[in-house]
């Protein structure tokens, strides 16, 4: 390999970082819904969990629709982005979670429009991340 096409390698520390993560914590809710339920089911979202989600501290980055179109026959996944500040903002949005019963509430009424749904947790993983 010659000199000037040489790649540079990422330095990789020998053990993986014990410090919470500093930078943002993301969350990812993505929800496949019933045939023609994608309108309903965003407004619905946004009117039941995103006002109590913003009072736990989660800021909205983000609502996506996939496929980019309305299926009035197939489902569509709706995908609302958020985040916390941090590992510290993680562990609160998750302790106002469990003393607030309207999460749940959201959760099971929710699950009458969606085929299914799952809930990600993420953090920059590039090189220089503060995992």
């Amino acid at each position: 390999m010659a000199a000037g096409n040489a790649k540079r390698r990422a330095k990789v520390p020998d053990t993986p970082s014990t410090e919470p993560s500093t930078g943002k914590v993301f969350i990812l809710d993505e929800a496949v819904v019933r045939p023609g339920m994608a309108v309903a089911y965003r407004d619905a979202y946004m009117a039941r969990y995103a006002p109590n989600a913003k009072q736990r501290g989660m800021t909205l980055e983000q609502v996506w629709l996939t496929p980019p179109l309305l299926l009035r026959e197939g489902s569509n996944t709706v995908c609302f982005l958020w985040s916390v500040p941090g590992a510290a903002g993680w562990w609160a949005m998750r302790a106002g979670m469990r003393n607030d019963p309207s999460v749940s509430d959201w959760w099971t009424e929710s699950d009458t429009m969606t085929v299914s749904r799952r809930r990600a947790f993420l953090s920059s993983f590039g090189e220089g991340a503060d995992v």
